[in-house]
């Protein structure tokens, strides 16, 4: 009586974090926001919207062209405190707190910096805020680059300042993404500024063979071939 040997060939599914980009800043490249001439002090009253000191957003200008679009926006010199120019705009992300709180979302954030001829100065701020009553006050930044950044001479060409992989801190809710110039006056541009929430899921890779039933198949296939010999 021939035996029949069956196998049963075990599969495994390995899995992997895959991270998937949001952009989750509010007209980065400066198309739909309009000149804002009020200035400081704080509450940063709109969510999702530029606030903070005036800023004018311009076509093109002495040389420099928007590095996409038609709009690009432009430190104003009317900065009435202070000696610098800080303009913010604040992102509800309470959506994502299960990630978040979990240590699985990262932000990557950027701008494009011109001038018309070099300027210095110039900065980004990330925040990351456990809530927002309308006012910064009372929070620290989470990275800010103090205003080392710089444009070149050249108004053909933008300037890129980029962070990415940045943590968000426990029972983050919101953050704040900010343009600053060291000066008033700066005579700077900024142009498709991102801020991208990056949330990891757990994806399955196609399923394998799990490591070993290959060469137990092949022992089995052998076994049956030398009792067929043998029944023979």
């Amino acid at each position: 009586m021939q035996k029949v040997i069956l196998l049963s060939v075990l599969y495994f599914v390995s899995f992997f974090a895959v991270a998937t980009p949001i952009e989750i800043l509010s007209d980065g490249g400066f198309e739909a926001t309009t000149t804002k001439n009020t200035e400081w002090p704080i509450p940063l009253v709109s969510i999702g919207q530029w606030s903070g000191d005036g800023f004018s957003i311009v076509s093109a200008e002495s040389g420099v062209n928007p590095l996409s679009g038609s709009g690009m926006y432009k430190f104003l010199g009317n900065n009435l405190i202070g000696g610098n120019h800080d303009t913010y705009q604040i992102i509800d992300v309470s959506a994502w707190a299960t990630e978040i709180d979990a240590g699985t979302a990262t932000i990557d954030y950027s701008a494009y910096f011109n001038s018309a001829g070099m300027v210095s100065g110039l900065g980004l701020s990330f925040w990351s805020l456990p809530a927002f009553s309308g006012s910064l006050s009372g929070y620290t930044t989470k990275l800010f680059d103090n205003f080392g950044n710089a444009t070149d001479a050249d108004e053909s060409t933008w300037e890129q300042v980029s962070y990415t992989s940045i943590s968000l801190d426990v029972n983050t809710r919101f953050v704040a993404f900010g343009l600053h110039s060291l000066t008033k006056n700066s005579g700077a541009y900024v142009d498709n500024a991102s801020l991208t929430l990056n949330v990891a899921s757990t994806e399955p890779q196609t399923p394998v063979p799990a490591p070993g039933v290959l060469s137990l198949f092949g022992l089995g296939l052998l076994v049956s071939a030398k009792r067929k010999k043998r029944q023979a």
